[in-house]
């Protein structure tokens, strides 16, 4: 009989590595992967796609008042995939994936929580966590530095499990295409912590057949913000968006560029680790 694994990621999928290169990696491992996401705030539907992985998307809510449907609406969603499908191995991937873990019935023989991203404990369903947690077989952090923070938080009696977020070997990718100007490259959240802003004041000081391009979705408000101090300072000519791109296009698009610039802001321990 087939084994079968349950990835509950409330947040969008699409975009979003670790749960990503977890379903590949357990799907061609020969297990039947079920995900259980919304699509992106600008989609219909989930783009991800990949042999062995079913996906189904969870309803959107936004409003003031959309937590209690939302979190109904993955109760429901687990419930009905425990039952589908029966799995042996489930990881929910955010506190409130964790919440309706542990609320739904069914529970599978091996529970994993999975901490991506960094607790800030300023939440009541991340609060919870610090007597829930131990219901679970296994905590994963992509990190070592990452699970001493979680294992303090928590007061978990053990250090988590270090799972580095590598995605698998890609294929052979095209070299880069000869061109007599130089691509930078800032791929990733076009977000508050990335000091991009810092970035493009930077760009009148470059050499002048320097180019930046920024890979992310453009359609945030302090993307907006971004493009408006691109065009203010007359660098559209310097400066692309590309929007937002498959996660599987990414190594090929990459790839094409000279160097890569990341510059994060250093107070969050996420960011540190």
């Amino acid at each position: 009989m087939q084994a079968q694994a349950l990835l509950i990621a409330p947040a969008p999928v699409d975009g979003y590595p670790p749960v990503h290169a977890l379903a590949r990696l357990l799907a061609r491992a020969g297990v039947a992967v079920t995900v259980l996401s919304t699509p992106r705030r600008s989609g219909t539907r989930i783009a991800f796609v990949e042999p062995g992985v079913h996906t189904i998307a969870l309803p959107v809510y936004t409003g003031r008042f959309a937590r209690i449907p939302r979190l109904f609406s993955v109760l429901r969603a687990i419930r009905a995939a425990r039952r589908e499908t029966a799995p042996t191995i489930e990881v929910a991937y955010d506190p409130l994936a964790m919440l309706g873990s542990d609320l739904a019935p069914h529970r599978p023989p091996l529970r994993i929580a999975h901490f991506h991203e960094a607790l800030a404990l300023d939440r009541w369903v991340e609060r919870r966590l610090r007597r829930a947690i131990h219901g679970f077989d296994q905590v994963v952090v992509p990190d070592a530095a990452r699970g001493i923070a979680l294992r303090d938080q928590l007061a978990l009696p053990v250090l988590p499990l270090v799972f580095p977020n590598y995605p698998p070997l890609a294929t052979a990718i095209r070299p880069r295409v000869s061109r007599d100007t130089v691509e930078v490259v800032y791929c990733g959240v076009l977000g508050r912590g990335q000091n991009l802003p810092m970035i493009l004041r930077s760009v009148p000081q470059w050499p002048a057949n320097v180019r930046l391009t920024l890979i992310g979705d453009d359609t945030t408000g302090l993307a907006q913000s971004l493009r408006a101090q691109v065009a203010q300072a007359g660098l559209d000519d310097r400066v692309t968006f590309t929007g937002w791109l498959d996660l599987a296009d990414l190594p090929a698009r990459l790839a094409q560029a000279d160097l890569g610039i990341c510059l994060l802001d250093d107070r969050p321990a996420q960011f540190r680790t």
